[in-house]
């Protein structure tokens, strides 16, 4: 189970645009360690609208202590859901698409134009990458609570919301 977050071009985006667009999203994605979440990647032509580009990421705010291990031997910086909108980011200003960020729930996070993410876009992805909720420990340390205090049983809940407008 995880939380995807979908990103879709506004408009038609041709052919040849298109396969520089993966190109170059496929390039950005090689200067980072994908540990906190999926790179950037556009799903086949059936995906959303006929012509438009479409994707989507999971953050990953829980990485596995092997996976972590291996990621602080890695020479390159850990991608996070941030970083995979600075993708899109510089897809937009590169060649004037606008994305609108959206999760599997229809909520709409914001949108990408002109190489600029707008406030209430940043604000969420600041919130994913760095929830106040999260558990006090990472995954391959011991847990600090008392053993009474845990249930191992139940999820981690994080709460995340958009600011007031």
């Amino acid at each position: 189970m995880g939380y995807t977050v979908y990103y879709e071009s506004t408009a038609e985006v041709p052919d040849e645009v298109q396969d520089r667009v993966r190109a170059d999203a496929d390039r950005y994605a090689t200067e980072r360690i994908w540990l906190h979440c999926e790179p950037i990647a556009f799903w086949d032509d059936d995906c959303g609208e006929p012509g438009h580009l479409v994707g989507g990421v999971k953050p990953n705010l829980m990485p596995d202590s092997e996976h972590l291990a291996a990621f602080r031997q890695a020479p390159l910086p850990g991608g996070t859901l941030t970083d995979a909108m600075e993708i899109l980011r510089r897809l937009s200003g590169e060649y004037g698409i606008e994305w609108r960020i959206f999760d599997e729930h229809g909520t709409q996070f914001g949108h990408i134009h002109g190489g600029v993410i707008d406030p209430q876009l940043r604000h969420w992805m600041h919130q994913i990458d760095s929830p106040s909720d999260l558990p006090p420990h990472l995954p391959d340390t011991p847990d600090p609570r008392p053993p009474a205090d845990r249930d191992d049983d139940e999820p981690v809940i994080i709460k995340f919301r958009l600011p007031d407008e």
